[in-house]
């Protein structure tokens, strides 16, 4: 194949010198040589061994120009030698004239025999091209597909070493993911038409998972959350569609039923689908946080003994007590009651941090009803809504719920057998309003409105005092009756 090539590109002549001159002139100027070597070799031979046949040298002439320079070389040749033999060597010579009929014939057979020669080299010549292009041709996609195996056995090489390394990179990560004392699971969120979260599939969980659930992997892998261990609880999914829309790690607890262990779930999202829980044993926590409710349950009972005991010495000494003394006494004595209520009602609050107002004023109000003088004559309606509020705020709402009710029981129905304090809480523009109204007698020799800052007795100091501590502002109204409206923002 080297061969061919070499052929086609080295003793094609006219394309070899196309550059210089043109394929006519190289075909022409190649028959001249040729055809001016035949002469000169049968310059030689002649002067050798004689006379010899006249056209015997045009053959190889034919044939070398053909092959070099193509047919029309060789038909050049053919021209110019036949042409030149005819004149010089035939008789009658030095002319165009036959000196027999036969030297005519010789003529004629001689030329149309190296036509037919010329033919046969010009065949084979363009066969032989065609096979050199075809060999060309194959040669050039034998390169390229050598080049594509090549690039294919380097990329082939890239990615095992890729996947070498992701192999020993996900080793290493599981690894490091079993080795975690927490819990960890790789979850797949489930939504619905609106996009919300209504199950997950777990893709993947650590040793520690099981330890802290119970749960196999087994199990974990193989089907929606909500076919493992019905019926699941909301804040599994609202946890998860919270991080998921917000970015945000969610939280929250829940106890194990199979372990007994209170876990912390952390849900941290991953992508737009993914997010993992982490389960944190927080039960040690959870332990101290229930010695430390039976520690304050206890405390807080002995506290509210102590002040019972309080109000039971006052209430023994204001019956020993002069008139003057006794309203003063029995107004300690209730005080004490009420400050007994609040500190109970604090102390056995399921959560210590935030107390839910409507349900501790109800049980407020419920017992200031067993203290007011003519109870079963004067109502205490209640009609709040739930609010949380801390321990720092609960407290004086308390004090001034109970200062304003007793005050409103003693001195709004003084010629009535019967009355109504109503107690409410409700939401006011941006922040809350409790309000303490009697339909009372009123307020007698008072203006409509008093306000926060008009000082009176002890009862009306503390309460201005309690506002104050909760950042609120009271209005006093006098109309059919007195109304108290603290107005404050929790």
């Amino acid at each position: 194949m080297a061969t061919l090539l070499h052929w086609r590109h080295g003793f094609d002549f006219p394309s070899r010198f196309k550059r210089y001159l043109p394929p006519a002139i190289t075909e022409l100027l190649v028959a001249s040589v040729a055809v001016a070597a035949a002469i000169g070799l049968r310059l030689l031979v002649e002067l050798a061994f004689g006379d010899v046949v006249e056209f015997a040298l045009v053959f190889p002439a034919v044939v070398g120009a053909a092959l070099l320079a193509g047919w029309r070389s060789g038909a050049y040749v053919i021209l110019i030698g036949q042409l030149l033999a005819w004149y010089f060597l035939l008789p009658i010579k030095g002319s165009f004239q036959f000196a027999t009929p036969g030297n005519a014939a010789s003529l004629v057979l001689t030329t149309v025999a190296e036509a037919l020669m010329l033919w046969l080299v010009v065949g084979y010549r363009t066969a032989l091209r065609n096979l050199v292009e075809l060999q060309g041709g194959r040669a050039a996609a034998l390169e390229q597909r050598l080049a594509a195996l090549d690039e294919q056995a380097r990329i082939d090489a890239q990615l095992r070493a890729q996947e070498d390394s992701l192999r020993e990179t996900r080793q290493n990560l599981f690894a490091i993911y079993n080795a975690s004392a927490d819990g960890l699971t790789l979850c797949r969120a489930v939504k619905d038409e609106n996009g919300a979260v209504v199950d997950y599939n777990v893709l993947e969980v650590n040793d520690a998972h099981r330890e802290l659930t119970g749960a196999t992997r087994a199990e974990m892998l193989g089907a929606p959350v909500s076919q493992i261990a019905p019926p699941v609880n909301p804040l599994w999914f609202s946890s998860a569609d919270r991080a998921l829309k917000t970015g945000k790690m969610q939280h929250f607890d829940v106890r194990s039923p199979v372990t007994g262990r209170w876990l912390n779930i952390r849900v941290s999202p991953v992508s737009d689908d993914l997010f993992q829980q982490t389960f944190v044993d927080v039960s040690d926590r959870h332990l101290l946080d229930e010695q430390r409710r039976r520690l304050l349950e206890e405390m807080s009972h002995r506290i509210a003994n102590n002040l019972q005991m309080m109000a039971s010495f006052l209430h023994i000494q204001a019956g020993l007590a002069e008139e003057s003394a006794k309203i003063h006494l029995r107004t300690a004595e209730a005080r004490v009651h009420v400050l007994s209520k609040l500190h109970a009602l604090l102390a056995y609050a399921e959560n210590d941090r935030e107390i839910d107002a409507a349900a501790y004023i109800a049980d407020l109000c419920d017992h200031l009803s067993t203290l007011v003088d003519r109870s079963e004559a004067i109502k205490i309606e209640h009609r709040c809504e739930p609010l949380p509020l801390s321990a720092d705020k609960i407290v004086p709402i308390g004090f001034i719920i109970s200062e304003l009710v007793t005050n409103a029981a003693k001195y709004a129905f003084p010629n009535r057998a019967d009355g109504l304090i109503t107690v409410r809480l409700a939401p006011e523009g941006e922040g809350w309003a409790l309000t303490i109204a009697d339909n009372g007698q009123g307020l007698k020799d008072e203006p409509k409105i008093k306000p926060p800052q008009r000082r009176g007795g002890l009862g009306t100091r503390l309460v201005q005092a309690f506002v104050a501590q909760i950042g609120g502002e009271l209005v006093t109204t006098s109309d059919a009756g007195v109304r108290h409206v603290i107005s404050f923002r929790p």
